[in-house]
């Protein structure tokens, strides 16, 4: 492999998350160089002269990101842990793809008490998200896409449940994989439902939160409002799919994705075992896809908790 770049004169830290085209300009800037330089120098054949991390991305093959690494006086392999985005470039290609952004990620504002301790910020760093959302535990932060209007950055002080929640997410995703992001996804599409439909907690527990961050009923807040809750019911939903992946029912009901036991174990775990009685349908819709979706999507495993 060649990683043979001219070093630079002042090196760059990769914020963790960041968007690789947040750290190439980043990069650039430091050092006074063109932003077509740096990516020439990374092995781009024909770079842009100018980089918008807001709305594109740069997608690295193996040896560009090694040749972007020597340039920032990192490794290759801190790289790779720092910047999202690394894993879907060109693979063992020394490619260097500027793209507008893909579906699949969010650019995001990062958490501005994180980037404190970042001595060299000359221009504004963008995270590469995975979802429309973050959550930064250690400073208590909703980071989020500003596409539907509201703030880049929710403060968390006074909603503890909702940080707990997101390490409970955590821990149902290192079980489970990538099965947790289609459950969760599916579990928001439940609760948000909830919320319009102003079912479940929508006079008690989501009013509150929402008087918490005077939101009153805005549809942007509802992820935030909604993601306790959300994250039980994705843990539910993975528990019943463990339960069908060993041919197992609750209470030995007809197979299916919903049973009147599984219902009262949401409703037990929400803690609101009389409301969940009167709103299973929507638990039933969204939990159908879910169901078909682990079981068809091409070279998904089958999903073990053990």
């Amino acid at each position: 492999m060649d990683t043979q770049a001219v070093p630079k004169l002042v090196g760059v830290e990769p914020v963790p998350g960041e968007a690789a085209a947040s750290f190439v300009l980043r990069l650039a800037h430091l050092n006074e160089l063109p932003v077509k330089e740096v990516l020439r120098e990374a092995g781009a054949h024909r770079p842009p002269g100018e980089l918008d991390p807001w709305a594109q991305e740069v997608f690295l093959g193996e040896q560009a990101a090694a040749r972007l690494a020597v340039m920032a006086w990192r490794t290759p392999e801190e790289l790779c842990r720092a910047l999202p985005t690394l894993a879907a470039g060109g693979g063992r290609r020394p490619s260097v793809r500027v793209e507008s952004w893909p579906g699949q990620w969010t650019p995001l504002e990062p958490c501005a008490a994180c980037l404190t301790r970042h001595a060299d910020l000359v221009t504004p760093v963008v995270l590469a998200g995975g979802d429309p959302w973050q959550v930064c535990v250690r400073h208590g932060r909703w980071l989020r896409s500003t596409a539907g209007g509201g703030p880049a950055q929710v403060s968390l002080a006074g909603l503890g449940e909702v940080v707990r929640a997101h390490r409970r997410r955590v821990r149902l995703q290192q079980r489970v994989g990538p099965y947790a992001r289609a459950l969760l996804a599916d579990a928001l599409q439940v609760t948000a439902a909830w919320w319009q439909g102003r079912q479940m907690g929508s006079e008690t527990l989501w009013a509150g939160r929402e008087a918490v961050l005077g939101t009153a009923r805005q549809r942007w807040a509802v992820p935030l409002v909604v993601y306790p809750e959300a994250v039980i019911v994705a843990e539910a939903m993975a528990v019943y799919e463990r339960q069908r992946h060993w041919g197992r029912e609750f209470a030995g009901d007809a197979p299916g994705w919903v049973s009147k036991r599984w219902i009262a174990f949401v409703g037990e775990r929400l803690g609101m075992s009389g409301p969940m009685s009167g709103v299973h349908r929507e638990v039933a819709g969204h939990g159908s896809g879910v169901n078909g979706e682990l079981g068809t999507h091409a070279g998904r495993r089958p999903m073990s908790m053990a």
